[in-house]
């Protein structure tokens, strides 16, 4: 018994302890066995694209591991098959600020989607995402988990011009230019050299240089950059070292294709190859001229400093590849001379007596301080009115307007003398006129901001004169004589024998100020942002005719306001009223000045102003319905056309625009923007 019992704890409890390890370890590893478990039904379900469990799993999931990147990115993805975008964008930045390279370690996009949901939900997306950053960067890291660089690099340019600074788009954009090797410093430098804008292009030369140091043609370009800058001496060391790193051929093509602004470089050339200066041409000057000569197309030009170089070094590196390249291509002649022209002869003219303008009259001057006053522009209020006193100044109402201004500017001392330098000057009718401040303000609360100092310095010393005379001032103004004769008896105290002061106090003594006067309230200007806001509300609420009423409103009080036009076109498509949504189409068209920039620059994004979809099919599907039934008519065609255009149903926006050309009877002209549109519907459709 003895032995089977040593034997038992020999083996057995050994294998017991291992038992109890193994139970821990599963124990210890059950969390995230269920979490792995979680994610992988959530990434099966959304594969197989079941709805509800697809959904489901993916938020055990998220719940599980909140912070998770992968468990974002499903989250998004099962978002996105789900058209519910926003969510989607924001989960995808979240599992993006976990860890950048979760896009790339995970399957393709089509493998995660049902593939056959896939391009419809990319092209319902694409028409929010063209104006909202958020989409369009959901757009872009979408295309990049689809392995589609290019079309992803685009989405996140736009999304970067819609937000202006946003990190997570510049580091996606970092990886995609590394892995397409693309260098954007040197694309901007380029765009730059193009517009003529050196010393720009300059700027993004030297980081393209940073970024690839062994990179001949970002030298160059700085080269080019510098000389038609003026800064000929750093122009030549950088084109020394293009010279060791890049070959002739590729400068050349690099050269060709990028086609830079021609006239700096042309007046560069002919400075570096001059020989009146101070300094000497030299071979490095002279190549360097010769490369300028072919950046700005002067071929000749380049020909001669070319051969030039032959004959001073029959084994110059650039000259003969030069003359070959151009050679081949057929490019010999100069645009235009170059050469600087002579000075003109200075011609004695007599000189002109100086035109004597005629000075502004008093009454457009205080009618121009009283404009600065109601705009709270105190400073160009006092610059008006200063130079209008003097002591025989008869229009009272520059010491009014200037006691205004200065109380604006917080200078009460001096506010007080110009007070009191028109009360002893004008009549007891208008010392005690109310409403004499009141209507100088636009609002309620600009009056008030505008007492405040004043009050502020009654609170500061409670028996000063000056800021008492200046709130029984406003006091009698706003016609409360009871207030005005207690500001007026501290005042008294503090300065017995103020001749202001005891006069108010004659004025108000009199019985017929004993009571206070009622003074009718000044009507509030309303604000155009305002009514536009309250039009927008009933426009959203389809109180269409309420909406146009305000949107009319709004044009009225302010005809700056750039949104009008597209409102009055969608609440007019909404009416039916074509004629009037034509109207405001034709004033989009002029301010978009489609006739000049093309019909690139053309946008109508009328289906957005609708908050449902549907409301805009129909009222979408009446237009066409009218184009049926008023085949011979102009308007209806024209909005019918630039709608489907702004849509890039280009067919359909071609036959609309043909229709509307051809319905529009003489002496009316069809609208020239409409015409571009045409033009461009016809040559997209094909």
């Amino acid at each position: 018994m003895a032995s089977f019992q040593s034997r038992f704890q020999r083996l057995a409890l050994p294998i017991l302890g291992a038992l109890g390890l193994f139970a821990g370890c599963l124990q210890a590893e059950g969390p995230a066995t269920r979490t792995g478990t979680a994610l992988i039904d959530a990434q099966a379900a959304l594969a197989r694209g079941m709805n509800g469990a697809a959904l489901e799993r993916g938020l055990a999931a998220l719940k599980a591991q909140p912070l998770g990147a992968d468990e974002n990115l499903q989250m998004s993805l099962t978002l996105f098959w789900l058209a519910q975008f926003g969510d989607s964008a924001r989960h995808m930045r979240r599992a993006l600020a976990q860890d950048l390279s979760v896009l790339s370690r995970s399957a393709l996009l089509r493998e995660r989607v049902p593939p056959a949901d896939v391009n419809p939900r990319l092209l319902e997306l694409a028409t929010p995402a063209a104006s909202n950053a958020e989409l369009c960067f959901l757009t872009g890291a979408l295309l990049l988990l689809d392995r589609d660089m290019s079309r992803a690099r685009l989405a996140l340019l736009r999304a970067e011009e819609l937000a202006g600074t946003d990190g997570q788009v510049t580091d996606l954009l970092a990886a995609i230019d590394v892995a397409l090797a693309i260098d954007r410093s040197m694309s901007r430098a380029t765009r730059h050299m193009q517009s003529a804008a050196f010393d720009e292009a300059a700027r993004f030369f030297i980081c393209s240089a940073m970024d690839r140091p062994r990179h001949g043609l970002a030298y160059a370009g700085l080269a080019v950059s510098l000389a038609a800058d003026g800064d000929d001496l750093m122009a030549l060391r950088f084109a020394h070292i293009a010279d060791e790193l890049t070959s002739p051929a590729t400068l050349l093509q690099w050269i060709a294709d990028a086609r830079p602004a021609a006239a700096p470089l042309a007046l560069a050339a002919r400075r570096l190859e001059s020989t009146s200066g101070p300094v000497k041409p030299t071979a490095a000057r002279t190549r360097l001229a010769c490369l300028l000569w072919f950046a700005a197309g002067y071929y000749e030009s380049a020909r001669n400093a070319a051969l030039a170089l032959l004959i001073e070094s029959r084994l110059d590196n650039l000259a003969r590849p030069l003359l070959d390249y151009m050679e081949s291509r057929k490019l010999e002649d100069d645009p235009l001379d170059v050469r600087p022209q002579p000075p003109k002869p200075d011609r004695q003219e007599p000189p002109k007596p100086p035109e004597e303008k005629p000075a502004p009259s008093l009454a457009g001057t205080i009618d121009d301080a009283r404009k600065s006053i109601r705009r709270l522009d105190y400073d160009g209020a006092l610059r008006l009115l200063e130079p209008l006193v003097s002591e025989d100044q008869k229009d009272l109402n520059v010491f009014h307007l200037l006691f205004v201004a200065l109380v604006g500017r917080g200078e009460l001392i001096d506010a007080a003398t110009a007070y009191q330098a028109w009360f002893l000057r004008a009549p007891e009718a208008e010392r005690m006129k109310l409403a004499a401040l009141r209507p100088l303000f636009e609002r309620e609360s600009d009056y008030e901001a505008w007492k405040r100092p004043v009050i502020a310095a009654r609170n500061t010393d409670q028996i000063a004169a000056l800021p008492r005379l200046l709130l029984a001032a406003c006091d009698i103004s706003e016609g409360r004589f009871s207030s005005a004769r207690t500001n007026l008896a501290v005042a008294l105290r503090a300065e017995p024998r103020n001749v202001t002061l005891q006069e108010l106090n004659r004025l108000l003594g009199q019985a017929r100020y004993d009571a206070d006067a009622e003074v009718p309230r000044t009507p509030e200007v309303a604000n155009p942002r305002i009514v536009l806001g309250e039009a927008e509300r009933l426009f959203r609420d389809r109180q269409y005719e309420a909406a146009r009423g305000k949107y009319l409103a709004a044009a009225e009080l302010d005809p700056a306001l750039k949104d009008i036009p597209l409102c009055l076109l969608k609440v007019n498509f909404a009416l039916a009223d074509y004629e009037r949504a034509c109207a405001a189409l034709e004033q989009l068209l002029a301010a978009q000045q489609i006739e000049a920039l093309g019909a690139e620059a053309y946008s109508l994004p009328l289906a957005g102003a609708y908050a449902d979809g549907a409301e805009f099919t129909r009222h979408f599907d009446t237009l066409r319905q009218t184009c049926e039934q008023r085949p011979l008519s102009d308007k209806p065609w024209l909005l019918l056309g630039a709608i489907q255009y702004a849509r890039r149903s280009f067919a359909e926006a071609r036959d609309a625009l043909q229709r509307y050309s051809e319905n529009t009877l003489a002496p009316a002209q069809p609208n020239g923007a409409a015409l571009k549109l045409l033009e461009s519907a016809k040559k997209l459709a094909k």
